[in-house]
């Protein structure tokens, strides 16, 4: 796994094929989440992903007579946020700025600075954000 500069996974996260995964600079996986690398997943830098977020780059395929399993990338750009909850699934791209909202199953690809919500994630709105930050994440009880 390669682990950016001031990059965070949190307490009780579960990583399946790390070998698979890059988390960028400063990003945050928050504690109780589970990210699975099967089919690649690239987080960039200063994204937020809240707790029991599920990133699953996995799935079947639902024509086969022998449940194949099959694997998609998933690319998580900078300054997004994967709110609590949130599911993302494979074959997925989360663009700059985007917001998954809590609860969420998004699959698909999320418009750079646009807020999704629901089951399928839809686009809500506009974040409206106009400049990049950067995460100061320095949490005193993890």
């Amino acid at each position: 796994m390669k682990i950016g500069k001031g990059a965070r996974i949190g307490l009780y996260t579960i990583i399946i094929a790390p070998q698979k995964i890059e988390l960028g600079e400063r990003s945050i996986i928050n504690h109780s989440c589970f990210v699975d690398g099967s089919g690649k997943v690239i987080i960039e830098n200063d994204v937020s992903i809240s707790c029991f977020a599920k990133i699953i780059s996995c799935t079947h395929s639902t024509r086969s007579e022998i449940f194949e399993y099959k694997t998609n990338p998933i690319w998580i750009k900078n300054n997004v946020w994967i709110a609590t909850e949130a599911i993302i699934l494979d074959n997925s791209i989360i663009e700059e700025k985007a917001i998954i909202g809590s609860g969420s199953i998004f699959k698909g690809k999320a418009e750079s600075n646009c807020i999704y919500y629901g089951n399928p994630s839809k686009k809500i709105k506009d974040r409206q954000l106009n400049k990049n930050y950067r995460i100061d994440f320095n949490p005193y009880f993890r």
